[in-house]
């Protein structure tokens, strides 16, 4: 979301490199949650849910399929090793961290959770959004 969903190239790049499908949702998405929010405010909106739901209908992401061919990044990583001096780049960059049983990462305020049934079906379904 926001201004970077809007490049087909860094979304593409991102599900790539990272080997992960790529939602790309609307761009001024913090603009439109605030409207949708007034709108709740106002009465016409009923509840969180209906909300969510307004939201779904109204802006279908973008999927981004990570591509199967993935040894130009692999070469492009074992370069910038070997150009850095850093044999395990992520493991310096985020080191493992404890996660207690309610999904917080332990010290931060950072929560894991389990895709949506949205994000589950999007997924499943390739390339293509299937309506529920």
């Amino acid at each position: 979301m926001g201004g970077g969903a809007s490049s087909d190239t860094l979304c593409r790049l991102t599900a790539d490199f990272g080997g992960r499908p790529v939602l790309a949702g609307p761009v001024e998405a913090v603009g439109i949650g605030n409207l949708l929010i007034q709108v709740m405010a106002d009465g016409r909106i009923g509840s969180l849910t209906e909300l969510r739901e307004v939201a779904r209908r109204s802006f279908r992401p973008r999927l981004f399929v990570p591509d199967d061919g993935r040894e130009p990044y692999e070469i492009a990583y074992s370069r910038f090793r070997q150009l850095t001096g850093i044999s395990r780049f992520w493991s310096k960059a985020a080191p493992t961290v404890s996660t207690r049983a309610d999904g917080v990462v332990a010290g931060t305020r950072h929560h894991r959770r389990e895709p949506s049934s949205h994000e589950r079906a999007v997924v499943g379904e390739g390339s293509h959004l299937r309506e529920s």
